[in-house]
């Protein structure tokens, strides 16, 4: 893991290449450090929900709660997530 992104309430280490496949917004941020461990602070990101996003880049599927529904698509496209998908059956990505 060489990447902090830090929420509201916690820290998640994850690898720059993962989210840098998965979003052209961490991709960028990734790229105009020279930091080889840099620290992300993402403002006003509950850790819960960085949780599931974090899941569905890494396993390319989550289950997300209705309630919680349109603040992971927004959170997600924010932090330009590729390939965000509603499951026609219910609520997966």
């Amino acid at each position: 893991m060489d990447v902090t992104i830090v929420t509201e309430e916690e820290d998640f280490h994850c690898h720059k290449m993962v989210l840098s496949a998965c979003s052209p917004y961490f991709k960028s941020l990734f790229e105009k450090t020279l930091d080889k461990h840099p620290v992300i602070v993402l403002h006003d990101v509950k850790s819960t929900l960085f949780a599931k996003i974090l899941k569905y880049v890494y396993l390319g599927s989550v289950e997300v709660e209705l309630e919680e529904l349109q603040h992971f698509i927004r959170h997600a496209t924010k932090l330009q997530i590729k390939y965000v998908l509603l499951s026609n059956t219910y609520t997966q990505f």
